[in-house]
């Protein structure tokens, strides 16, 4: 991804921040919590992915109930819309609430 990518109102350098945010310091009740989270599986799937990250905020540190998760793609070259596509897929065929 370059400097200029945006997806939203979110732009790489924002993305950046998330993915390094240290969990020890963020604010819990500032994080979404996952199951809270609805997609609208009438949208096409880039809509249904800016959906996702509209409503979690922060697709790489999220509350499940009382636990902080925090997600990461080490060694890699899958962006996270690729990673983002594949859950979703995995959750509407789990009939998760996406």
């Amino acid at each position: 991804m370059h400097k200029g990518w945006t997806m939203g109102s979110y732009n790489i350098e924002i993305l950046e921040a998330m993915k390094i945010a240290d969990i020890q310091t963020l604010n819990r009740e500032g994080l979404v919590d996952i199951r809270d989270v609805k997609i609208n599986q009438e949208l096409k799937q880039p809509e249904r992915i800016l959906d996702f990250i509209r409503q979690i905020k922060n697709p790489y540190c999220y509350r499940h109930g009382e636990f902080i998760v925090q997600i990461g793609f080490a060694g890699t070259e899958v962006s996270l819309t690729e990673r983002l596509q594949e859950y979703l897929e995995k959750a509407s065929a789990a009939h998760f609430n996406f």
